[in-house]
């Protein structure tokens, strides 16, 4: 089953959690530094734990990876919000309880779908 985000809403095993995108929206065309989250289907990467860092739990979003195309964006990220869910660089940002909610249900074959 795929994670879905559409506008501030990420869908995934039956939750349906509030959420934070680009500050420029999701958009199909995006280009470095747009503050937009890019429109799409995506595989998912590695899950990153750094307890010494504001985004302490993270998984990499598999966006202009392969092969990576310069100029149009790198490093979109699901991470964790602030209570507030300020807007991202391009990212998708979840509370941490909704994280470790959805986090459980995730392995390799999980994609993230961007509309």
């Amino acid at each position: 089953m795929n994670i879905k985000i559409k506008k501030n809403l990420l869908s995934y095993k039956g939750y349906k959690l509030k959420c934070a995108v680009g500050k420029s929206g999701i958009k199909k065309i995006k280009k470095e530094g747009d503050l937009s989250t890019p429109n799409g289907i995506f595989k998912i990467g590695f899950l990153y734990y750094r307890k010494d860092r504001i985004y302490d739990l993270l998984i990499n979003i598999k966006y202009n990876s392969s092969p990576i195309i310069k100029k149009k964006g790198s490093a979109i990220f699901l991470h964790l919000t602030n209570k507030k869910y300020g807007y991202t660089q391009g990212c998708v940002a979840i509370s941490k309880n909704s994280f470790l909610k959805i986090l459980p249900h995730i392995n390799n074959k999980t994609k993230v779908v961007i509309c």
